[in-house]
């Protein structure tokens, strides 16, 4: 199949949901039993962000909007909270898109950009068909 080839050069990262306000979704996090960072505001993506962290369970990603410009404004539009994206880790970016692209429509959403809350390292955001909005963290 095409896509085994991607086996070993994708990680599954991180979950990221959209919130209008962190402390109820920090809240319920803790209890739950993750480590949320402080809020990391990115200019870059224009969001304030929160990292949730489990050892056995996936990371979360709360993304809240930093103006009337955010990206996911339109999302929020209806729902204090929605699922956002999922994140993979990925070797090779380009290699990764090409493989994904034999088998799904693929569109890019936004271009590699440095990341404030992962040392700058390299995100991009790409809508697959079929799958929704997926980041891919460069490593």
């Amino acid at each position: 199949m095409i896509l085994d080839s991607l086996k070993d050069t994708l990680r599954f990262d991180h979950i990221g949901i959209a919130v209008t306000d962190f402390e109820p979704a920090i809240a319920l996090y803790s209890q739950m039993g993750y480590t949320c960072s402080k809020p990391v505001i990115d200019p870059l993506q224009n969001v304030d962000l929160v990292m949730c962290y489990s050892d056995t369970m996936p990371n979360i990603e709360l993304v809240k909007p930093l103006d009337i410009h955010s990206p996911i404004n339109s999302l929020l539009k209806n729902n204090s909270e929605s699922l956002y994206h999922t994140c993979f880790g990925v070797s090779d970016l380009k290699k990764t898109i090409e493989t994904i692209k034999k088998t799904h429509r693929v569109i890019c959403v936004k271009h590699p950009k440095p990341a404030i809350l992962f040392n700058n390292k390299p995100v991009s955001f790409y809508y697959i068909n079929g799958i929704g909005l997926v980041e891919f963290l460069e490593e």
